[in-house]
């Protein structure tokens, strides 16, 4: 991995890096999903394909997550499962801000806001975060993919894939969602109370 120390890095360059990591890892997990439904569904490969086609990635989330009960799975797969299901959506929810709504980079900060699609004051969503965000959620696409790996029912295939990463994946998460804000509430003008109407004098 390239690291910022080696090749000495600035902020904007670093964040580049990291970005460009996420887009990688995140396509590469949501690829693993698709090639793991036949499994959760308990069906042949090709009928799966022709059930999911194109899902997006929420989607596809929808229908494993019923799966696993009634299939009734193991408990331990079932928690694994669900735990790297449940991550994920968060990081899809990360990623849809960065990469939908647009950053801005400031030194090490990065900001991101629906500014391009709020109807009011009260609709604005702003999330802060930085390069190491970026970095803990590429750690943690790794620990799925390769959870989602093991799922597999090829026992070679799994030796082969903890031979390559050890105990690393099964750390706990790295990334915490980023908490929305709405710092233009406070320019927001409060309805003003209106006077009482007077009522006209009897004659």
């Amino acid at each position: 991995m390239v690291t910022s120390k080696k090749y000495h890095l600035n902020s904007t360059q670093e964040y580049w890096l990291a970005l460009g990591e996420f887009v990688h890892r995140f396509s590469g997990v949501e690829a693993m999903l698709h090639q793991q439904f036949h499994k959760f569904a308990k069906i042949p490969h090709d009928v799966a394909n022709v059930i999911k086609r194109e899902m997006k990635l929420a989607e596809l989330i929808s229908l494993i997550k019923p799966l696993l009960e009634i299939y009734e799975f193991d408990e331990k797969e079932k928690t694994r499962v669900s735990n790297c299901l449940k991550q994920l959506e968060h990081l899809a929810t990360f990623r849809n801000r960065v990469l939908h709504r647009g950053a801005i980079l400031v030194g090490k900060k990065i900001t991101t806001t629906n500014i391009a699609t709020m109807k009011s004051l009260d609709s604005y969503e702003e999330a802060n975060f930085t390069i190491k965000d970026l970095r803990n959620a590429n750690a943690d696409l790794r620990k799925i993919w390769f959870r989602l790996l093991i799922e597999n029912r090829n026992v070679q295939l799994k030796q082969m894939a903890l031979e390559s990463y050890g105990n690393s994946p099964w750390r706990p998460w790295r990334y915490k969602p980023v908490q929305l804000t709405n710092p233009l509430r406070r320019f927001r003008k409060e309805p003003q109370a209106r006077p009482p109407r007077k009522r006209p004098s009897p004659a």
